[in-house]
């Protein structure tokens, strides 16, 4: 539902975020605060921002498979062998196709311009993507193509660009170079099953009516024929030609295709004329009334190999383009241009190590920013670690080392922390983690010391360990873990957000998770921006729009509400008086198991009477509301697990 009438303003706002997400977390500067003019503060031009944006705008969105291209190498040059015995075996007379050429008259030369061909270009300087892209898939007449159903390996008559060559298994895209619309029309001739081309404009992926919907053509023929679409509306701007299979759902709303999908490209042209034109592209008649044995052998030996590749799962990910560089927009304004801008990076940092970058220069980015040469990426880096070790960074401003940004408390530890950790530390997390907590600084406790508190007040010594509140997801796992009920197993597909009755607007889901995520660990809880978790939000879990090193610490009522209120925690309550339940063991037991399981500590002698005076009333209170003792019992053990999920020492590190 997502059609933004300005198409430009809306690949600013989508590249700014991305922009601000990429400087903040690996150089902590605000750089986006050069969209419209120069930074007021920091050594930031709107030069940097517009070279920059150049990088980004110039990557990609794809879909890539999951498991490595060696999964079926051996598969495919058994293929291969079988590709050469077949052409062999076929015979096809190429002197036939030498006479027959690629050629337009001169009136259409004026009218048309080829973006790719499979004779003349070959589609020189598109990029083929993924698997059915990687093992040549180029087609000749005489070639075998995998096919679905039963006549499931054909034999091609004419050149092509074919995604089912090896296995309608097999996924990728076919993409043009990015350019300028010179015409109205654009034709594509193909084929295909499932499969669809897309036009991208402005890197704008999430192509639906009403606005966009015509940038979508779904190829359902066997045979190829023209397919055009009509781009009046955006003549001018930037865009590119994809040709995809992609069995897994993507943003262009084309759902999700079963093993069936395939395509085959031959020609793309741009055209003031809304007929294509007729090319005479030249086909075989290739005879297969009288095949040999052998051939039809060679045939389903080839069915078998291609039959037995496995489809792969996919995943979002970006991919090259080639490089269009991007001019300041003056004041922001994308429809004012200024003087363009090379690729590169905030100038105050150095150049790319290639200043005229191939392709997108994505690559030279980021070995720039992860270069030892980069005077803020360790130092970022060490700080944010430190940040969440020892509960506030060295930088107080975790997101901010510009000049609007906190001092550190200690410049000659950071910059030491800085060098071990590129130097000795080799960049490894596991490391610079390591040596943080062996050290005598993080093996503090909390208690306070009169006479240390007077010398370090806020503590930037650390003399004591800071008394720190849990983030809301490790909040809600340690519910999980104490009640018994937590799933440790790792990856797998997210869970659906559970949805209350006032999580309600637009895009809200059809279908609403379980309440306890189905037990798994909150990292794999889906995390949906208009519909967010009130239990997680509650505790300064972040809005995911951009980046937060360091979150709020508040503490309101809405925190103790929730833990007293949210169906959640008063099930989870009822999980742990259930596992209690199920210990053959003493009540005195059982109330010391409960303190270590939710404190890690035995209870003090006043909160083991406590708690057994209350089981003791609470089920008596219960039974005096005509409840049969056993659930009155149960009730009662729920009712002291949800009082101890409420403690505060539940949810705070001291």
């Amino acid at each position: 539902v997502h059609s933004p009438v300005d198409i430009r303003m809306n690949q600013l706002d989508v590249l700014d975020n991305q922009i601000d997400v990429l400087s903040k977390s690996f150089q902590a500067l605000t750089v986006t605060c050069a969209r419209c003019h120069d930074h007021k503060f920091d050594a930031i031009s709107t030069k940097d921002f517009y070279s920059i944006y150049g990088v980004i705008k110039s990557s990609r969105y794809q879909q890539s498979t999951l498991r490595p291209i060696d999964r079926i190498e051996d598969t495919i040059n058994a293929l291969k062998a079988l590709q050469n015995e077949i052409q062999t075996a076929v015979e096809v007379d190429f002197s036939e196709i030498k006479t027959t050429s690629f050629a337009l008259a001169e009136d259409q030369e004026a009218k048309l311009q080829v973006l790719g061909d499979v004779s003349t270009d070959r589609f020189k300087g598109w990029f083929f993507n993924d698997e059915s892209m990687d093992f040549d898939p180029f087609v000749k007449p005489g070639s075998a193509v995998h096919r679905p159903g039963e006549s499931s390996v054909l034999i091609a008559k004419r050149e092509a660009v074919d995604s089912a060559k090896w296995s309608v298994a097999l996924q990728g895209s076919l993409r043009s170079p990015t350019f300028k619309i010179p015409h109205r029309f654009l034709h594509v001739f193909a084929s295909g099953k499932q499969s669809r081309v897309n036009v991208v404009i402005d890197n704008f992926n999430l192509i639906r009516a009403p606005i966009y919907g015509g940038l979508k053509k779904n190829l359902d023929h066997d045979e190829a024929q023209w397919v055009t679409f009509d781009l009046a509306m955006w003549e001018g701007h930037e865009a590119y030609v994809e040709l995809k299979d992609t069995v897994h759902s993507d943003l262009s709303g084309g759902g999700a295709h079963g093993p069936q999908a395939w395509f085959s490209v031959e020609t793309v042209l741009a055209s003031n004329d809304k007929n294509p034109p007729d090319l005479n592209r030249p086909e075989v008649n290739i005879d297969l009334a009288d095949i040999s044995e052998d051939l039809t052998e060679k045939l389903s030996a080839y069915r078998e190999l291609a039959e037995g590749i496995k489809i792969a799962p996919v995943a979002v990910s970006m991919t090259d383009g080639n490089g269009v560089d991007e001019s300041v927009f003056i004041r922001g304004n994308p429809k004012r241009l200024g003087y363009p801008v090379q690729r590169g990076f905030i100038e105050a940092l150095g150049s790319l190590p290639n200043p005229k970058p191939r392709g997108s220069g994505r690559l030279e980015l980021a070995k720039h920013i992860a270069s030892p040469n980069n005077p803020l990426t360790a130092r970022v880096y060490v700080n944010r670690v430190w940040h969440h070790i020892f509960g506030k960074g060295i930088v107080l401003t975790v997101d901010d080392f510009g000049v609007l940004g906190k001092r550190p408390s200690h410049p000659e530890l950071l910059d030491w922390l800085a060098v071990w950790f590129m130097e000795d530390g080799q960049w490894s997390t596991k490391k610079l983690v390591r040596m943080l907590v062996l050290s005598n600084a993080f093996q503090m406790d909390s208690k306070a010391s009169p006479e240390m508190d007077a010398k370090d007040e806020a503590n930037d010594l650390l003399h004591k360990t800071r008394v720190r509140r849990l983030e809301g997801e490790a909040i809600r796992d340690s519910i999980l873990k104490v009640s018994g009920e937590l799933d440790p197993r790792p990856f797998g597909p997210s869970e659906q957000i559970h949805l209350t009755s006032f999580m309600t607007g637009r895009g809200r889901p059809g279908k609403s998770g379980p309440l306890d995520g189905n037990r798994r660990r909150s990292i794999y809880v889906e995390v949906r921006r208009n519909f967010l978790s009130p239990f997680l939000t509650t505790f300064d879990t972040p809005i995911p729009f951009t980046t937060f090193g360091k979150r709020s610490q508040s503490n309101v009522p809405a925190q103790s509400l929730i833990l007293m209120n949210d169906p959640f925690v008063v099930e989870q309550a009822e999980s742990w008086a259930k596992l209690l339940l199920g210990l053959k063991v003493s009540t005195e037991a059982k109330v010391t198991h409960m303190y270590e399981s939710v404190f890690g500590r035995t209870p003090t002698m006043n909160e083991g009477d406590f708690a057994r005076q209350f089981l003791q009333e609470q089920k008596m209170a219960y039974i005096e509301v005509e409840t049969e003792p056993d659930e009155a019992e149960k009730r009662a053990w729920s009712d002291l697990c949800h009082i101890l999920f409420n403690v505060k020492e539940f949810i705070y590190i001291h």
